[in-house]
């Protein structure tokens, strides 16, 4: 057990599920530790079918269940998008009687924001709230996400707002970052500026996802002056462009009739071959 979790640990997971087949192959005594473990590099390896072919097997073996078994199965179908045999695995806890955690919800919620699943997501988090189950940050920042990927940009900057002043989870770059692109998708660029301000004020950790979330939403409102202010705080903090950085700034400068400007911009795009 302590050899195949300190492989998964390591990232070594072909190796924890090498002495796993091992243990099998000699007869050796197995138990929820030792799935778990093997689960977990699974999960990590990113061979979800594996991680279910495990949990089927603690099933038929008649080995405990528990938490930590659910999360790591639930993690391995998420990571591979499959949040239907994600939500199956929710299902099978609650009837196990296994008691669901943070880990738990966030994973799903993760799960369905690759797949876009906004109001899915909006069912777990009222899960969470009715059997009180606390929010953490991972949970925020992939359920702004989810709504913002799927178009609910109101829904997207009202959980933004409760994580703000309900929670006393903090945002971090990921969660500025996706709400700043909601209000860039709702034309509101002056609120996406003031959620930008308080970045900076609170020293949160700026990048080029941020500041092109910020040009972007400049650009839908011609607001070309700030889209130029936040390209030269990118020069000040050594961040890289890429083509929307450029994309954006070029369309807001057209958009505010800045044609030289626009030119000037198209230049340097052509000059530092992004």
């Amino acid at each position: 057990n302590a050899a195949i979790s300190a492989c998964q640990k390591g990232g070594e997971q072909e190796k924890a599920l090498h002495l796993f087949g091992m243990m099998m192959q000699r007869k050796v005594d197995w138990d929820t530790i030792t799935y778990n473990a093997a689960i977990s590099a699974c999960e990590k390896g990113c061979v979800w079918e594996k991680a279910v072919q495990l949990f089927s097997a603690m099933v038929l073996s008649e080995v405990v269940l528990d938490a930590i078994t659910f999360n790591a199965a639930i993690s391995a179908c998420e990571k591979a998008g499959k949040w239907k045999e994600s939500l199956r695995f929710l299902e099978i806890m609650a009837q196990a009687a296994v008691q669901q955690d943070t880990i738990t919800f966030s994973t799903m919620i993760s799960a369905f924001e690759k797949c876009s699943e906004w109001e899915k997501t909006l069912q777990v988090l009222s899960n969470m709230r009715r059997i009180k189950v606390g929010f953490d940050r991972f949970t925020f920042n992939s359920a702004i996400s989810s709504c913002e990927k799927s178009c609910a940009w109101e829904k997207a900057f009202h959980l933004f707002g409760v994580m703000m002043a309900e929670s006393k989870v903090e945002p971090n770059t990921v969660g500025f970052n996706a709400a700043i692109s909601a209000c860039g998708k709702r034309h509101d660029w002056e609120e996406a500026l003031e959620l930008f301000s308080v970045m900076v004020r609170d020293r949160v950790e700026c990048t080029t996802i941020t500041c092109n979330a910020m040009i972007s939403a400049c650009e839908k409102r011609g607001a070309w002056e700030k889209s130029l202010h936040i390209f030269s705080l990118m020069i000040q903090n050594e961040l890289e462009f890429d083509v929307i950085t450029f994309n954006a700034v070029i369309s807001a400068c057209g958009k505010g009739g800045e044609w030289e400007k626009a030119f000037h911009m198209f230049g340097l795009l052509a000059e530092k071959e992004v």
